[in-house]
């Protein structure tokens, strides 16, 4: 970590990222690449350039016409439904030959970027350093510290608008980092950018920009998804079995119209495996016994992937008791592979919704005795954002405090934005709490609050997710959540 932090100072020293200047200054070659936007003279001789720059003009106006206020967003559809997204897509698919089957952008997609050491900057950063450093910067882990994160944003918006940047797979490694943030104003900035530059987006520019997509909750999904297919019909671009990809996982209860297409294509499904359990469970009503009899017919492992999908139906369904006996069984058939820990935070997540906390921290206690499970920090995350949203009770400000303690990564260090540390203070102000301090903890309510969780345990074969079905000290210790 501290060489870590030792890059970081070194980089802010070499590069002011909030300076445009060193980007457009530091390479002659650079500043030479830039070209002319304005449309050429009526009188021009290079018929060619003309004909060009009236193709690009007319792009242009096809996007302006998706919306008149921002070429790229409509800020209201008219209809968000499935339907119409579907028919744009498939509009965008020839019908005469066969579409793109290549899907190699959806598995780089869904790897998770592992380096965690910022590189170093080319001591000239011209047409080659630049993209080179780009990818470099672009295979950053991101996700484990804030200050890099900052970095190699100011850094991406520093190239945009510094307005030098030609080299289009660059620039869909930078819309690709805005993208997974949901930072749309960004992402529009950077295709504008493309169009001045006379750069024309690709269908990959656009699976960059929709891949998001598939992680995201409510009708901006769809909203978002219309406005970048109607983009890809006005730059006249064809789908590839990435987009067919996207377009599926983001589908919900239409998701039939574009399986059944996949077959017809004999379209590889092992890169979706988890996206078609849960059509075939929660849309065609397909039991899980039966499901994992399919996969075995098309050749497809029950991992661990396909372990977490079948746990986040059975949870879905409110079936818990399902969904840790599949757990169970399916680790003592593979001891050599790990239960995924995003199976723990999806216990989580369904506990915290239903308002049973006791629950969340007993499975806690079961995933880290039954299995051996690390302390998972984004669990405390889930439980403090229920925090912020539950009425008050008794101990609710013991328990908040409680929580963000064992949110803490280092004595300094939390995973809790600190939005939400701002909303939790509102919230315990709000309640009454004028001594509310979120990082302060006495050793009597920290000695309090651990006995009261010892006490939340279960037997590791068969958990009694039901209340009343426990022991009456687990009763005892539940009632400590919820007593007013």
């Amino acid at each position: 970590m501290s060489k870590m932090l030792s890059s970081c100072k070194v980089l802010k020293t070499r590069v002011p990222v909030t300076s445009v200047r060193l980007f457009i200054t530091i390479s002659p070659r650079l500043q030479l690449s830039k070209s002319n936007q304005s449309l050429p003279d009526a009188t021009a001789s290079n018929d060619l350039i003309r004909q060009r720059w009236e193709r690009e003009m007319n792009t242009l106006q096809k996007l302006h016409e998706i919306n008149s206020k921002s070429p790229f967003y409509p800020q209201k559809q008219h209809n968000d439904s499935e339907d119409e997204i579907v028919s744009l897509f498939l509009s965008l698919v020839p019908s005469t030959s066969q579409p793109d089957l290549d899907y190699q952008l959806w598995i780089e997609l869904n790897k998770k970027p592992n380096t965690r050491k910022l590189p170093s900057i080319p001591e000239e950063l011209n047409d080659v350093t630049l993209p080179k450093y780009i990818k470099s910067l672009s295979e950053l882990n991101t996700r484990e510290d804030k200050r890099i994160t900052d970095y190699v944003h100011r850094t991406y918006r520093s190239i945009v608008d510094a307005g030098i940047l030609t080299d289009l797979e660059s620039y869909n490694l930078i819309i690709r980092f805005f993208s997974a943030r949901f930072e749309y104003q960004l992402t529009r900035d950077v295709l504008l950018q493309l169009h001045k530059r006379g750069v024309r987006p690709t269908t990959d520019t656009y699976n960059n920009m929709m891949f998001p997509l598939t992680n995201a909750i409510g009708k901006p999904t769809f909203r978002y998804l219309i406005a970048y297919l109607k983009q890809m019909a006005a730059y006249k671009l064809t789908p590839n079995l990435t987009t067919w990809y996207i377009v599926f996982t983001c589908l919900k209860s239409r998701k039939n119209l574009i399986y059944d297409r996949l077959q017809q294509m004999k379209s590889p499904l092992e890169p979706i495996r988890s996206e078609v359990a849960k059509h075939k469970v929660l849309n065609e009503g397909m039991e899980l016994h039966e499901l994992i009899t399919y996969f075995d017919s098309m050749g497809i492992d029950f991992d661990s992937s396909l372990l977490s999908t079948f746990v986040n139906i059975y949870l879905r369904k409110g079936e818990p008791n399902s969904a840790w006996e599949l757990i169970l069984n399916w680790h003592s058939k593979n001891k050599t592979e790990y239960v995924p820990i995003s199976i723990l935070t999806q216990f989580i997540d369904h506990f915290t919704f239903k308002g049973e906390l006791h629950n969340a921290v007993a499975t806690i206690n079961l995933f880290k005795d039954a299995l051996d499970f690390p302390w998972i920090f984004k669990n405390y995350d889930i439980i403090l954002r229920n925090m912020a949203r539950t009425k008050n009770f008794s101990n609710w400000s013991i328990l908040t405090r409680r929580f963000y303690l064992d949110s803490k990564r280092s004595f300094n260090h939390s995973v809790i934005s600190a939005k939400l540390e701002k909303k939790l203070s509102e919230v315990a102000k709000s309640y009454g709490y004028s001594e509310f301090i979120l990082n302060k903890l006495t050793k009597v309510e920290f000695e309090l609050t651990q006995d009261v969780f010892s006490k939340l345990k279960w037997d590791k074969q068969h958990p009694k997710f039901t209340l009343l079905e426990n022991s009456e000290e687990f009763q005892k210790a539940a009632d400590f959540f919820y007593r007013l």
